[in-house]
């Protein structure tokens, strides 16, 4: 054990010094928003959830791309077998479900936060 303690004990030695060692402290500096929008910075809850909102459908379009690309090839590759068809069939149908609850759900969520903020 102390053959161990004596290997590591430079580590935190230099460990422990950088702790507390002492640092400069810079209180009069100004920090900037790390959250930067499309608009700037955002400042508000409303402004977050916007900039969330506005990130959604490219999302929903490439979940939505890469399940059409999948049962479109389970479906032709599928070389007669009905119950490939059928699987390539359902991730289809399924998918473009999905889509529909997805953007009528993004469609909601844009009216109540134009509402909220009120930029009809």
């Amino acid at each position: 054990m102390f053959k161990v303690l004596r290997k590591t004990s430079p580590i935190w030695s230099a460990t422990l010094i950088s702790f507390l060692w002492k640092t400069s402290v810079f209180a009069q500096t100004k920090l900037d928003n790390p959250l930067k929008g499309k608009n700037g910075a955002i400042e508000t809850i409303p402004d977050l959830l916007g900039e969330l909102v506005g990130a959604f459908p490219p999302a929903i379009g490439a979940a939505a791309f890469l399940f059409i690309i999948i049962g479109g090839f389970m479906m032709v590759s599928a070389g007669g077998e009905e119950e490939k068809i059928e699987k390539g069939k359902k991730i289809l149908i399924w998918t473009a479900v999905g889509v529909g609850i997805l953007l009528m759900a993004y469609v909601l969520v844009e009216f109540i936060i134009r509402y909220m903020t009120s930029e009809f």
